[in-house]
C-alpha cells in the first residue's frame, strides 16, 4: 500500500505533499470504512525553529479556504512543545479530503508551509460520529 498523508489535511494537503515528496512517508495503511462514515484526521506538524506562527498563520489560512465537504477544520499550537502544531479535521467523506489536495488555493498553501514546515510527525484517522459543533451525518 502507498504512503498516505491520512494525517494530515489542508494540513492533509501539506501532509500529503510532506508524506510523498520529502520522504516522510510513514507507510499507513487506510482501514476500511462503511460509504456513509465521516472522515477525520488529526495530524501533528512541526515548524522550523522560530517558525511556528508563521505556520500557524498559514494553517488558520487554510481554515478560512473553501473546501467541499470540509465541516471542521481547527488548527491548535502545543502547550509543551514550541514547535508542534496540531490540525482536526471533519470531513463528509474520505473523497472530498482527497479531492482537497488537487484545489489551486490548496497547493498554494502548501508552497507556503513547507519553507517553515520541520516535518509531520503523528497522525490518528478517526471516524466522527457527532458531538458538538458537529452536524447530523
Amino acid at each position: 500500500m502507498r504512503p498516505t498523508a491520512d494525517g494530515f489535511g489542508v494540513l492533509a494537503s501539506i501532509f500529503l505533499f510532506w508524506d510523498q515528496y520529502s520522504c516522510a512517508g510513514h507507510g499507513f495503511s487506510k482501514a476500511p470504512r462503511r460509504s456513509m462514515d465521516r472522515y477525520g484526521i488529526c495530524g501533528k506538524m512541526l515548524a522550523k525553529e522560530g517558525q511556528r506562527d508563521a505556520l500557524l498563520e498559514i494553517l488558520i489560512e487554510a481554515s478560512r479556504t473553501p473546501m467541499t465537504g470540509c465541516e471542521v477544520y481547527i488548527v491548535c499550537k502545543s502547550p509543551t512543545e514550541a514547535n508542534a502544531i496540531w490540525v482536526m479535521e471533519v470531513w463528509q467523506t474520505e473523497a472530498d479530503h482527497e479531492a482537497s489536495f488537487k484545489l489551486d488555493s490548496v497547493k498554494a498553501l502548501i508552497t507556503k508551509a513547507l519553507p517553515v514546515m520541520a516535518g509531520a510527525t503523528e497522525s490518528i484517522r478517526m471516524v466522527p460520529v457527532g458531538g458538538k459543533g458537529l452536524g447530523p451525518a
